[in-house]
């Protein structure tokens, strides 16, 4: 059985009912479509480069440049030919080996060789959360004894702006839900998560940071409230939006000045 069929909540769902249940019951419903997009393709792409070299070369194919009279049809044989491969455009395929060859010659090649070593990449894992009962699933990109390790392709890895991406893409929360979720499957804790970011432009720069168990603890408080709302959700068999009513617009801070 793949991961996908593994019974369980991912994260990448879960966080998502934290913005309304129906966004999670949208995103539940309709995750195939999300997993086509270019940017997820590229990711995925990267991940594999760097830590399943070998899966790279089996799952993913470069797509050649159809031309010309004919070229509608040789596409589609092409694609019949190899429809059970990733197809990457030849720039997609440059951008994942220069980023690749980027942490090769980055001077964190020797620490980033060192935290993924002594441990299995890709690793699967499924517990049952002890307050709801619900069932949950992860696939971590690294995994070593006390250690989940994160390879996240990025804009920017300055510790400025990845600070903020942490933020907004809910990066704590995975952080915490992986980090538990092993510590229950495997029966030994797990409390430390370090991210390796990556570029996905020139010149690909690279940055390896560790989250403080301080940090980790917002992101505990974060998925342990939407296993509670999804809870409530799945025994009332409602999925309801945003407020009903009028609400109150808040301007961020930096917009009124204030940072």
């Amino acid at each position: 059985m793949g991961y996908e069929e593994l019974e369980g909540v991912r994260q990448s769902h879960l966080k998502r009912i934290l913005k309304s249940p129906a966004h999670f019951k949208f995103g539940s419903d309709f995750a195939d479509e999300e997993k086509s997009s270019p940017a997820l393709l590229v990711g995925d792409a990267i991940h594999a480069a760097i830590l399943e070299p070998d899966r790279f070369n089996a799952e993913f194919i470069v797509s050649p440049e159809f031309s010309g009279t004919g070229s509608r049809k040789a596409k589609e044989e092409w694609l019949g030919q190899n429809g059970d491969k990733k197809v990457l455009t030849e720039a997609q395929h440059n951008q994942v080996i220069a980023a690749k060859r980027s942490l090769r010659e980055s001077g964190l090649y020797e620490t980033a060789n060192k935290i993924l070593s002594g441990g299995s990449p890709e690793h699967v894992f499924q517990w049952v959360d002890v307050t709801t009962g619900i069932k949950c699933k992860g696939k971590a990109d690294y995994v070593k004894p006390g250690i989940v390790i994160d390879l996240k392709s990025t804009i920017d890895a300055s510790p400025k702006s990845f600070s903020r991406s942490i933020v907004n893409f809910g990066y704590l929360f995975q952080c915490a839900y992986y980090l538990d979720g092993m510590t229950h499957f495997t029966g030994e804790e797990h409390k430390d998560f370090i991210i390796i970011a990556l570029e996905k432009t020139p010149p690909y720069g690279v940055n390896c940071f560790y989250l403080t168990s301080d940090d980790i603890q917002i992101g505990r408080r974060q998925y342990k409230k939407a296993l509670g709302i999804l809870y409530e959700c799945l025994e009332r068999d409602e999925w309801p939006g945003y407020s009903d009513g009028l609400t109150e617009l808040i301007l961020p801070k930096w917009a009124r000045g204030d940072e």
